[in-house]
């Protein structure tokens, strides 16, 4: 339920394009979807032919945001690019994970994804805490807030595109 606007966002950004959603109408919400206009190549195997070779691919990655509709891009696009992403909307339940990862035969993290301003635990807490458990993870901040950052830590503004998540996530694992 609601996660085909999370879809078509997913979609539409990969291409280089943009939705524009009007709710201005008392009757329906409008949505418009911008797509580049370019030509047609010649092999239409372009676009899966390096989907499919991406460097990057099958890293074990956490996200953690209290919006649903985050997570879902991060999992269908990062999931595209053969990464096992899970994904959990607060801090604890993050950690939790993090720390069995380090404490048993659960499988470990390579990236932490977080946002910094969650309700609960915050992002910068959460941070700080894995910091603790492993000074060298890998994290990457996501925030809506000018200004917002951790230091040391890579950030992605919000809003963001899938491409802009994608090229953050393979600068934070060096691929």
């Amino acid at each position: 339920q609601g996660l085909g606007l999370a879809w078509a966002f997913g979609i539409v950004t990969n291409k280089g394009g943009y939705l524009a959603i009007d709710n201005s109408r008392q009757s329906a919400n409008q949505v418009r979807i911008y797509l580049p206009a370019k030509p047609r190549s010649q092999n239409q195997d372009d676009d899966v032919t390096t989907a499919a070779c991406n460097p990057g691919g099958s890293k074990r990655l956490l996200v953690v945001d209290d919006e649903e509709i985050i997570l879902t891009l991060a999992e269908t696009v990062l999931g595209s690019e053969g990464h096992d992403v899970v994904t959990t909307t607060n801090g604890m339940d993050a950690l939790q994970l993090l720390e069995a990862s380090h404490t048993s035969s659960y499988p470990s993290f390579d990236l932490l994804i977080s946002d910094l301003v969650m309700p609960g635990m915050s992002g910068k807490v959460l941070i700080e805490r894995v910091r603790r458990i492993d000074p060298d993870f890998r994290i990457l901040c996501t925030t809506g807030f000018v200004g917002s950052s951790i230091e040391g830590v890579i950030n992605l503004p919000k809003p963001f595109t899938s491409r802009d998540l994608i090229k953050r996530v393979n600068q934070v694992l060096g691929v």
